[in-house]
C-alpha cells in the first residue's frame, strides 16, 4: 500500500514521492518533473539517467516525478498505468519507467499515433508493454478498474497514487515539463538540450 488514511481521515503517502536513483546520501538532489507523453522529458530522462548519472553515481540523486500534461489526454491514463504498475509490482518500477522514457516508446503513444484510441485500448497496450517488464498483465489492468456501481466517481485503485503525484506538483507551482530542482529550489537554469559536458559543467561547481 502506498497511502494511509490517518485518525483525521487525511490521505497521505506512506513513502516519499518520485523514482529515486543514485547515491543514498547525496552531495546534490536534482529532482525532475516529466511527462511520459513530452518528447523533451524523455530527451532529459535518458541523458541523466544513462550518462550524467554514472559519472555522479557516489554524489548525486536524481528523483523524477510524474507529471501528466491535460492536453494530451492519453497522458493521464499512462501516469496511472505507471501508478497501477508500482502496486502490482514495485521491482518493476524501473523497468517500467525505463520502456515508457524508449524514444521508441514514446512514437507509439504520441498524439498523432493514438489518434481516437479508447481508454480501454490504451491500458491494453501498456499492458502488454509493462508484462514484459515483471508486470502480470491481468493484475494490471484489474488493478486500473474502475470503482463500483455504488460510487461512481472514485476512480481506480491506483487514483490516489496519481492525485498524490498531481498534487505534489501543483502545491510547489510546477507545471512545465521538464522541470527541474536542485536541493529544493526550483531552477530554470537547465535544459533538456543538454549534453552530458554541459550538464557536468552545471553539476560540478555544486560538488566541490
Amino acid at each position: 500500500m502506498l497511502f494511509a488514511s490517518l485518525a483525521l481521515g487525511v490521505m497521505l503517502p506512506t513513502q516519499p514521492l518520485g523514482r529515486r536513483l543514485g547515491a543514498a546520501s547525496p552531495k546534490v538532489v536534482l529532482e525532475a518533473y516529466v511527462d511520459f507523453v513530452c518528447p523533451f522529458s524523455i530527451r532529459l530522462y535518458n541523458t541523466l539517467t544513462d550518462e550524467v548519472l554514472p559519472e555522479y553515481e557516489e554524489e548525486l540523486a536524481l528523483i523524477f516525478h510524474q507529471l501528466p500534461q491535460p492536453w494530451h489526454f492519453q497522458s493521464c491514463i499512462l501516469h496511472e498505468a505507471v501508478c497501477a504498475a508500482k502496486l502490482v509490482n514495485d521491482a518493476a518500477e524501473q523497468g517500467v519507467w525505463d520502456v515508457l522514457m524508449d524514444e521508441d516508446t514514446f512514437r507509439e503513444f504520441a498524439d498523432n499515433a493514438v489518434g481516437d484510441a479508447s481508454k480501454a485500448q490504451l491500458q491494453s497496450q501498456l499492458a502488454d508493454l509493462f508484462e514484459d517488464e515483471g508486470v502480470p498483465r491481468d493484475a494490471l489492468l484489474s488493478t486500473l478498474q474502475a470503482g463500483s456501481a455504488d460510487e461512481p466517481n472514485c476512480g481506480s485503485a491506483a487514483t490516489q497514487s496519481l492525485k498524490y503525484a498531481v498534487k505534489h506538483h501543483r502545491q510547489l507551482g510546477i507545471h512545465v515539463t521538464p522541470t527541474c530542482r536542485v536541493n529544493g529550489i526550483t531552477t530554470t537554469d537547465t535544459s533538456s538540450s543538454w549534453s552530458k559536458a554541459e550538464w557536468a559543467a552545471f553539476l560540478d561547481p555544486l560538488l566541490k
